[in-house]
């Protein structure tokens, strides 16, 4: 376990919001291009409102197709994990990034639904060992899934969900429902709505960081 402990640390050495006494950045084996990548980062993280979970199990709240069996879903990205912390779905509430460089941005229509939801919760890393990455399904290459148990490595306690998501450096922007809609309907997922309004992390002046302008190739809407 002390090894585990240490490849944590490792991990999140450069990861926004969250300090490491380790120096060094993780090391990351990325595929993007085939329709599966095997080759994972040493590292997943799975947000949940459930807290003191020791072992991740894979379950049906959440197919992509109706043919997938019961998943682990995680992600080598702490802050995009942390959008999960509330359950939301497509109806009023996005997610996503426009490069592969800059920060995952949060987008929701019902403030109030969110806040009344949001009890906080608890960001998971797991090992690596047995997730992979369906490139056409879900969020791509920032969406990894397992039909194994994860065992936790490590867990990180916030006391809401919008605390863990300026933390660590997510843009969240509550939005009007006409606001909602051109984001769903816009050519380029959002990026320009989204930039012309003020984001929480701005009124709060809380990691302030600018939409990049070029979509990544596997940025997406999350579901």
């Amino acid at each position: 376990m002390r090894d585990l402990f240490f490849l944590v640390l490792f991990s999140l050495a450069t990861l926004p919001g969250v300090r490491s006494p380790l120096g060094a950045a993780p090391p990351s084996d990325r595929v993007i291009g085939v329709a599966e990548a095997t080759v994972a980062p040493s590292l997943m993280f799975h947000g949940s409102a459930v807290r003191g979970i020791a072992e991740l199990a894979p379950g049906h709240a959440r197919t992509r197709v109706t043919s997938e069996a019961p998943q682990v879903f995680a992600t080598p990205h702490m802050d995009l994990a942390s959008i999960f912390i509330v359950r939301w779905d497509d109806s009023w509430a996005g997610a996503g990034r426009f490069s592969d460089a800059g920060p995952f941005a949060f987008y929701c229509k019902d403030e109030r639904r969110f806040t009344d939801a949001d009890k906080g919760g608890s960001v998971y890393a797991v090992p690596s060992v047995g997730f992979v990455s369906h490139l056409e399904r879900g969020l791509g290459a920032n969406e990894w899934s397992t039909t194994t148990p994860a065992p936790v490595l490590a867990h990180f306690d916030y006391a809401s969900a919008l605390d863990a998501m300026l933390a660590l450096g997510v843009q969240v922007y509550f939005v009007g429902d006409a606001e909602f809609a051109r984001i769903k309907a816009s050519p380029d997922r959002g990026r320009a709505v989204l930039a012309s309004l003020t984001s929480e992390n701005q009124r709060r002046r809380r990691n302030v960081r600018p939409l990049a302008d070029a979509p990544a190739p596997d940025a997406g809407r999350a579901r």
